[in-house]
């Protein structure tokens, strides 16, 4: 059985005949088609060199640019297909419906970016967008996914140079299992919504960990001490509450 979102699919639609080949003025980065853009973002660059390229794009959209809003859009369409998928507070929807709700915490990411953040701007977009999947009701579900089937099979190219997936066992494991005690933290109220974004990012670094965490520091104004010990409360909060859980209900 394959799962499709028709949002899915009218984005892609609307890339081919509205955006790829038409020609806008992106700011900074210069006349280009969209395809053009695109390819400025997926291609295989420095980390600092694709923030500079995101953080632009992101400014453009909300500044009001279409022609950005939909750039971004096609390039993050891959990592909503994945949050749908991994994400447990989406997990009672139907396949189609649970990835046009991440597409639509996608736009809403994109919409209200703090642009102060110039660093790590596709793992904030990831941790933003999974902090307000996570802050949904409803968890622990079990809707059987089929495979997922994307419009082009560039999609995936994308996914990989945005978002790289990581191997079976860590999406099912180590991605699942956090976000389905983040999503139960929010709704027992043990965590706010800025907390499990601020833990979110902590967490879901990418190769340089030591790297994103020294930004993550600069970014919130406080030393890298000060950080590591504001995780480690709310960590520490997290396990005594879901101890408490345990005592009272006999299983986690």
């Amino acid at each position: 059985m394959t799962a499709h979102s028709a949002l899915l699919e009218t984005i892609h639609t609307d890339w081919d005949l509205l955006h790829a080949d038409a020609e806008h003025t992106y700011g900074a980065l210069g006349t280009l088609s969209g395809a053009a853009v695109l390819e400025l973002v997926q291609r295989p660059q420095s980390r600092e060199s694709r923030d500079a390229v995101l953080h632009a794009l992101i400014a453009l959209s909300q500044s009001g640019h279409q022609a950005a809003n939909r750039v971004l859009i096609r390039a993050f369409a891959p990592l909503a297909v994945r949050q749908a998928r991994t994400t447990a507070a989406l997990s009672d929807l139907e396949p189609g419906d649970a990835i046009a709700t991440a597409i639509g915490a996608l736009w809403e990411t994109i919409a209200t970016y703090k642009l102060e953040r110039v660093s790590s701007v596709a793992g904030n977009i990831r941790g933003n967008m999974l902090s307000l999947l996570c802050s949904m009701s409803k968890r622990h579900r079990n809707q059987t996914w089929g495979e997922v089937v994307l419009p082009h099979e560039d999609l995936t190219i994308a996914a990989e140079n945005i978002d790289p997936m990581p191997s079976e066992p860590t999406v099912t494991d180590t991605y699942r299992d956090l976000v389905d005690v983040l999503t139960w933290a929010i709704e027992n109220e043990t965590l706010t919504k800025d907390e499990v974004s601020l833990l979110v990012r902590f967490e879901l670094t990418d190769d340089d960990a030591a790297l994103e965490r020294e930004q993550l520091a600069e970014q919130l104004g406080v030393s890298r001490a000060a950080l590591y010990q504001r995780v480690s409360r709310l960590r520490r909060r997290v396990t005594a509450a879901i101890q408490e859980h345990v005592r009272t209900h006999g299983r986690w």
